[in-house]
């Protein structure tokens, strides 16, 4: 059996508390994806929104994200 991980940075405030989001540096986060079907020194250049990851790895998994929902970007990286 193969895993496809998607991941992301836990943002902290200074508090150590989760940042809410406000800010530049909490909307602007990496994100990588690695599995046996990624595309090798794939990179998405345009701005892709965290909750994408969500759809993409419910995609991967055969399933659909919630109606209004981010888009998954599994064709971007597969």
């Amino acid at each position: 059996m193969f895993a496809q991980i998607l991941a992301a940075p836990l943002h902290l405030d200074i508090q150590g508390h989760p940042e809410d989001g406000a800010d530049e540096g909490c909307r602007r986060v990496w994100m990588v994806a690695l599995g046996p079907s990624v595309k090798p020194g794939c990179k998405i250049e345009k701005p892709v929104p965290i909750t994408a990851a969500a759809a993409t790895g419910l995609e991967y998994l055969g399933l659909e994200a919630s109606a209004g929902a981010e888009s998954s970007v599994l064709n971007l990286i597969t």
